[in-house]
This record gives structure tokens, sequence and C-alpha cells, in this order.
């Protein structure tokens, strides 16, 4: 959209651009106040404005409540990224516990002639997970 701009000083601008992203655009009718920064650009040597939103204090530095979101976002994804890290820990701990009691147990019930019952197995494995996972004293 184009339109003729007036600031506080009276001052008017002709000519300048208003993009869909600008807040409430849908909204904008004439002589409605609105607030925004004109942006001069320049383009093979003509100049056009454009109107945008207020988003910086000084260069790069963002509002307060841009400030507030980011710092609410990135609380949140650190949070997410320890919780992922926990688990993640906690399965590699519980995978290796796993491949720990089967090699003991195997080693443990190959010294048994004879046959062995799948319940004796079972307890047996048990014992050393529960072992290796600091729930139980030695099973031994």
């Amino acid at each position: 959209m184009k339109a003729t701009l007036t600031d506080e000083s009276n001052a008017q601008v002709e000519n300048v651009t208003i993009f869909s992203t600008f807040p409430n655009f849908a909204n904008i009718r004439p002589g409605e106040k609105i607030s925004g920064f004109l942006k001069e650009n320049v383009y093979n040597g003509k100049t056009s404005f454009t109107l945008d939103v207020e988003k910086t204090q000084g260069w790069g530095k963002p509002t307060n409540v841009k400030a507030a979101q980011i710092e609410k976002f990135q609380e949140k994804k650190t949070d997410a990224i320890n919780n992922f890290q926990d688990k993640k820990q906690e399965a590699i701990d519980r995978a290796a516990a796993f491949r720990d009691a089967t090699l003991l147990t195997s080693a443990y019930i190959g010294r048994f002639i004879g046959e062995v019952s799948q319940d004796r197995i079972k307890e047996v494995w048990e014992n050393f997970y529960n072992f290796i996972t600091n729930k139980q004293s030695l099973p031994f």
C-alpha cells in the first residue's frame, strides 16, 4: 500500500510503502494514527521510503517485549535440552546395564552343568541388573 504520512512535526512524506506484514495492516484507514519508523531506501539512485515496525532501540538491541519473549523462549529451550540430556543419559545407563547383566548372567549360568530353567536365568539376570543399577547389594 502506498500512503502519504505526516509525522509529529506535520512534515509530510509521500509515496511511502506500507507492507502487509506491518502490524494491523488490514485495519489501517486514512487519517488513522499509527506508530512506526520511516526507513529510507536507495535503489538505482532513487530514494524510496517504507514504514517499518519499531523493532529496535538503537542498533541491534531488541525492545523490552521482544527481549522478554526471547528470554522466556531461551529458558524453555534450556530446560528442554537439559531434560533431553538427562533422559539420554538414563537410556544409555539402562542399555549398558541390560548388556552387562546379560553378559554376567551368561558367564554365571555357564558354570552350571545340566539344564538351567528360564526362571533361574531370569532371577540371576534380575539380580545382576539390580546390582548394576544400584538397586540392590552384591548378588553373590
